[in-house]
């Protein structure tokens, strides 16, 4: 039996930045899930990520990985893969990056939702839970304008949903 491919969800290419790869790699799985009849070796799985890397620093990583793969004629595990993947192209200190977009996050223009939203993300990955740290961390980057409004109110914020 013949299995079609289904191209929902096809993949970005991956240029290696890190604030893309898990996003990136959770695409390249879900395809692979929806695709599992067709992409149903490790080899098979790992050619098609390897076809999603051709931009940036992916772009020799991939070729190196392609070439020693030949050469021992062996590709190694899916997982083997990804995990590689994850120590070269991600930030290991997930909660200290995230601390530091959380000091340096500003609402620079008048898009207090993408604002916010950047804020939950980084507050989450920080795993603060302090709620008067994330009140401080939030305040001290939005507009000044807005600020000033929230200050005026006769109850200010007390806790801050992460």
């Amino acid at each position: 039996m013949t299995f079609k491919e289904l191209r929902l969800g096809v993949p970005d290419i991956f240029n290696g930045n890190e604030d893309e790869y898990h996003s990136w790699i959770s695409s390249i799985q879900l395809y692979l899930l929806i695709n599992k009849t067709i992409y149903d070796t490790d080899e098979k799985q790992i050619m098609f990520a390897l076809s999603f890397m051709k931009k940036g620093t992916t772009q020799g990583w991939a070729a190196t990985f392609t070439a020693d793969a030949i050469q021992l004629k062996k590709f190694g595990t899916f997982n083997d893969f990804v995990k590689s993947l994850k120590a070269t192209f991600c930030t290991t200190n997930i909660k200290g990056k995230a601390l530091g977009t959380l000091q340096s996050l500003n609402q620079d223009s008048d898009d207090i939702l993408g604002f916010f939203n950047q804020f939950k993300v980084a507050a989450r990955q920080s795993g603060l839970t302090n709620h008067s740290i994330l009140i401080c961390f939030f305040s001290e980057g939005l507009n000044p304008g807005l600020m000033k409004c929230i200050y005026t109110m006769d109850t200010g914020p007390d806790k801050i949903e992460a």
